[in-house]
């Protein structure tokens, strides 16, 4: 709607800012977020008042669930769809057929689950209606929205796949793009837990295998994120053998023990594992919509055997396997590869060359993007160096030419392919802003 501002941009210069969706993006978000903090108090108390006793909570999950949530109004979707709404219809370019078609599918989606909740409320029931009801109704959605965005394209692009990274392969499916979209609509996801997470919410039930038992970190305690939380044990310098017994309490109180929930126990010590942040897997076990399962023994078509013997069949199988590091565009010998990856002062520098780095090759406990600024700034510093002061630079280069140090702080991760590029986040951090000090 006020897109349409942009029309007078011509006359009166400070409606351009309209044009961007940047802003408009902005604005939106800022809309839903006071709609829902000004009007959602009255929903939920309002459908506190329609629903009495509230949602009947299932009796095969946690204990807990039946004290805690008891009472708890459902539809709480209602909510958000109408801060998403009010905020499309205000900020969005309503002439873009796109936007309406996306806009059908979300109301779509969320009339499904307010059914399933309404059915559960009148009934009094935990049950809504069938897993494959549900499955079929969101492909009938999906299958419309790609039908229209068939319709509204240009063929054959409108019905064509694009392949990543292969800029040159477009494969034309015709009209049967409609169902090779609508699949991917239904069952998409992210990796690993997410993907079960976001298939356990869709299919009528979800299987997650592990190798191993990992400990699981939710991503929010008492309403900050997790690494934030983390933040204040190490800035206290506790020693790690309490640091780890205190962050275990304290995932431990907020979300129980894996094997609680039929989850595998984890077969090594807290912090020896890259944690695995989801706050919904331990939810969706405990209510029967994942099941977790061992490590894969054999695959035979759709039919999947485990170690333990037991065997599924399965419509769709997802590899969340992890990646093989490489590097193909240039060859191994120039990043001083060794045990399967290079092997770099800092994961960043070269014991040699002067003017080959590396930026983001770490996988730390916490977020990368904060340590891949302080890595470039250092890079920055060391290619000045090398033209305003050579003594310095002479120095970094003697620094960097020694044997690799420890940076997991301590901690003995679990030699698997997977920490080959773990590092311990705050001291990793600390010493970047050392050296940046140091050189400076």
């Amino acid at each position: 709607m006020l897109y349409w501002l942009t029309n007078i941009a011509e006359t009166h210069v400070i409606f351009n800012v309209f044009r961007y969706i940047t802003f408009r993006t902005g604005g939106a978000v800022v809309t839903g977020g006071l709609f829902v903090f000004l009007f959602g108090p009255w929903i939920i108390d309002h459908l506190r008042l329609r629903q009495g006793k509230g949602q009947p909570i299932r009796d095969d999950g946690p204990k807990s669930h039946l004290l805690t949530k008891k009472g708890t109004p459902t539809m709480g979707g209602l909510m958000i769809l109408s801060g998403l709404l009010v905020s499309t219809l205000l900020w969005a370019n309503l002439r873009n057929p796109y936007v309406w078609v996306v806009l059908g599918v979300t109301l779509g989606f969320g009339l499904v689950g307010f059914y399933d909740d309404y059915l559960k409320v009148t009934r009094q029931t935990s049950g809504g209606f069938g897993g494959k009801t549900r499955l079929l109704l969101e492909f009938i959605i999906a299958a419309a929205a790609c039908y229209a965005f068939a319709a509204i394209g240009r063929p054959p692009l409108s019905t064509s796949l694009a392949v990543p990274f292969f800029k040159d392969i477009v494969i034309d499916f015709g009209w049967f793009f409609i169902v090779f979209a609508m699949l991917i609509v239904v069952g998409a996801g992210n990796s690993g837990c997410d993907i079960a997470v976001e298939a356990a919410q869709f299919a009528a039930k979800a299987y997650l295998s592990l190798r191993r038992g990992y400990h699981f970190v939710p991503k929010f305690i008492k309403g900050k994120p997790a690494d934030r939380c983390a933040e204040f044990l190490l800035r206290w310098h506790l020693p790690l053998w309490l640091r780890r017994r205190l962050a275990a309490r304290l995932v431990h109180t907020a979300l129980g023990n894996p094997e609680d929930y039929g989850l595998p126990k984890p077969d090594h010590r807290f912090l020896e594992t890259h944690p695995i942040i989801n706050s919904q897997l331990f939810y969706f076990v405990g209510h029967g919509r994942i099941a977790p399962k061992p490590d894969v023994a054999e695959l035979s078509g759709n039919r999947v055997r485990f170690v333990d013997g037991t065997s599924i069949d399965a419509d769709t199988i997802v590899y969340a396997t992890g990646y093989k590091l490489s590097f193909p565009f240039i060859d191994p010998a120039h990043l001083n590869w060794h045990d399967g990856k290079p092997d770099l002062f800092l994961n960043i520098f070269h014991p040699r060359y002067d003017n080959l780095f590396v930026a983001g090759m770490i996988q730390p406990d916490s977020g990368l993007w904060g340590l891949a600024h302080y890595q470039a700034q250092l890079m920055a510093q060391f290619i000045r160096l090398q033209r305003n002061d050579p003594q310095k630079a002479e120095r970094f280069r003697q620094l960097k030419s020694r044997p690799k140090s420890d940076l997991g702080h301590g901690i003995r991760y679990v030699r698997t392919p997977r920490h080959l590029l773990e590092v311990e986040h705050f001291s990793y951090r600390r010493r970047l802003k050392k050296l940046l000090a140091k050189f400076g």
